[in-house]
């Protein structure tokens, strides 16, 4: 995998929305923390844009897949953020000059429906960071925004990653090494058959949703392997399972993780190939 250039202070960030559009108010709080970092900033033209069939989608597709072109494309734009996430990445594929974007490597940042991207770009060949969009950032704690900070302005590893013990649960025991890879599960499993289909062999699989049936957690890691090769299943190292933050329907949210650690636990595809899970 090629690593883009690292940032630095002084460089330009390109802020783009490819899915939903952002609340201004949060928007500009974010944009005033990568600028308290010594960062310059440059908007897309339609980032605060509305399609005008829904209020969903920031601008049209052609609107929405033009900043992004024109972000990779200016020499000037050192790396680019994404505003929001929420729906309409996926939409842009057939709209992105991924000739372009290939021969302009920048770091890349977003989550949620941006995971349809990361998983294009890493088609290319790229590393890119999951991380915390633009309207978001003014809600991350000091220590999680250097963080993200460390892993666009440097290129040695994150080393060990904060987590709560008492939040974790190991389901296969086991260690594993290899490349990171994943996202949103939803969108993860939406790309599977596509030209754009998530590839996890020999990889470490991070999977993270939120607002989401229980169900789908059961339907979701399953579907993947079965629709592509079975190799791709066969040779994941590690799977680390997404986190469900709030069943939308189904068993009420305080029985939500009960109910997904059931999941977990009969879940033949990892304990049958003694695959490293954590939850």
């Amino acid at each position: 995998m090629r690593k883009p250039r690292r940032l630095r202070p002084g460089n330009t960030i390109g802020i783009v929305a490819p899915s939903s559009p952002p609340p201004e108010d949060e928007l500009s709080k974010g944009i005033a923390l990568i600028e308290s970092r010594g960062y310059r900033v440059r908007v897309g033209e339609h980032v605060l844009a509305k399609a005008p069939h829904c209020d969903y989608l920031a601008g049209t597709d052609e609107q929405r897949a033009a900043d992004l072109n024109s972000m990779f494309a200016d020499p000037a734009i050192d790396g680019i953020f994404c505003a929001r996430g929420g729906y309409g990445a996926m939409r842009l594929f057939d709209l992105i000059d991924w000739s372009l974007v290939a021969a302009h490597p920048k770091v890349f940042v977003g989550y949620s429906d941006i995971t349809s991207l990361h998983t294009a770009l890493a088609r290319l060949g790229w590393t890119t960071v999951h991380g915390t969009m633009v309207s978001a950032l003014w809600k991350l704690e000091h220590p999680m925004l250097e963080r993200l900070w460390a892993l666009v302005e440097s290129a040695a590893p994150p080393g060990d990653l904060p987590a709560d013990p008492e939040t974790l649960q190991t389901i296969v025991p086991g260690a594993a090494e290899g490349e990171l890879a994943g996202g949103n599960l939803c969108l993860l499993a939406q790309a599977c058959g596509s030209r754009f289909a998530p590839d996890f062999r020999g990889k470490i699989v991070l999977l993270e949703d939120v607002n989401d049936p229980v169900y789908h957690a059961d339907r979701g890691p399953d579907s993947a392997p079965q629709r592509g090769p079975p190799e791709r299943g066969r040779r994941l190292r590690n799977r680390l399972s997404h986190r469900l933050a709030q069943a939308r329907s189904g068993p009420a949210p305080q029985h939500a993780r009960q109910a997904l650690d059931r999941i977990l636990h009969t879940a033949r595809p990892a304990g049958d190939r003694g695959i490293p899970l954590r939850s």
